[in-house]
């Protein structure tokens, strides 16, 4: 934010010195990037594809944790019962299952970034272009996204005016069912749009140890 504050100031200048040598009135507009994620059909489309990504990961993830606790509870269970062969198979299933399990988290931790990041950066271009779109039929100087400001009087706000023309531009890529059903949901924190961390996956259990196996005690002598 430190840096940003410099930058942003050089270039508001520079744009205000450019107006006042051709003696043309300075237009600036601000909107809020948190806002244009949450409120337009294209936001709410991509929120609804991660989340639907995220359950589906989950999913898989809870299931083969399952998989792996119930072979671990039936090795618990029949240790003392099992021949040698056999209880050293399970034990190797488990740990098969364990390795296949973290394979597959980590493998799901992964294809979420690279979702979350395609969604982003499509996102964030048809910002760009909407906004650039925006600035030079309204001939606006400058415009700015909220976070890179310090202070900012309410006559510079075009976030609804974003939104309006987002919609128009990007109608066919979008119309969430949460829109509706209601319209909107509420926020405004300045996020991409999705959420912000990877799913989170089950947690690890730690295998459970089979009982010890009892040595039989010699009969004792009289």
């Amino acid at each position: 934010m430190r840096r940003s504050i410099p930058r942003t100031a050089l270039v508001v200048f520079s744009a205000f010195f450019a107006c006042s040598a051709f003696g043309e009135e300075m237009k600036i507009g601000v909107f809020d990037f948190g806002r244009i994620t949450q409120e337009t059909n294209e936001g709410q489309r991509i929120q609804k594809k991660l989340k639907d990504f995220q359950d589906h990961k989950q999913a898989e993830l809870a299931a083969k944790e399952k998989e792996l606790k119930d072979l671990q509870d039936q090795l618990a269970a029949q240790a003392l019962a099992l021949s040698p062969e056999k209880r050293s198979e399970m034990e190797k299933d488990v740990q098969k299952k364990q390795n296949d399990l973290q394979i597959l988290r980590e493998g799901a931790q992964r294809e979420w970034q690279i979702e979350f990041n395609e969604a982003q950066d499509g996102f964030l271009q048809k910002v760009r272009d909407v906004v650039e779109a925006l600035g030079r039929e309204d001939k606006f100087t400058l415009i700015l996204e909220r976070d890179y400001t310090v202070y900012r009087n309410d006559s510079v706000e075009i976030t609804p005016r974003v939104i309006e023309r987002f919609n128009k531009m990007y109608p066919e890529a979008s119309s969430p069912a949460s829109a509706s059903k209601g319209g909107a949901p509420k926020g405004s924190a300045s996020k991409p749009p999705a959420p912000d961390k990877p799913p989170a996956p089950p947690k690890e259990e730690k295998p459970k140890p089979p009982p010890k196996e009892e040595k039989p005690q010699p009969p004792r002598t009289p």
